[in-house]
């Protein structure tokens, strides 16, 4: 088996999920019956990814700050609104301090 085939065996998907059906998971009747007890088997040991993480804004503000961001602004959403408070999601953009100035400031110390 050559490289290429090999990292294709790695990567690919397992049955349930080889092709995208995410509008007919609970909608039809069968595939959902198939999918729930896929999921519910308690002989089988399963590793999840789970590539969602939830922030407040206080604390991904915390994270920019850390990682070197000077300048950040808050929106509503990944398309420019304006940041609510009370809304059910938000965006942060950021600016990192150029190298030249974090070295000129490690300089000065």
């Amino acid at each position: 088996m050559s490289l290429f085939e090999s990292l294709k065996e790695i990567h690919r998907r397992p049955e349930p999920f080889e092709r995208y059906m995410a509008a007919d998971l609970w909608t039809d009747d069968h595939i959902s019956e198939k999918m729930l007890a896929f999921h519910v088997d308690e002989k089988r040991t399963r590793t999840i990814y789970n590539w969602l993480q939830y922030f407040s804004p206080e604390s991904l503000q915390d994270e920019f700050e850390k990682a070197g961001f000077t300048e950040y602004e808050l929106f509503g959403n990944v398309a420019g609104a304006p940041f609510d408070v009370a809304g059910p999601e938000f965006a942060i953009v950021g600016r990192k301090r150029p190298l030249r100035d974090k070295a000129e400031e490690e300089n000065r110390v």
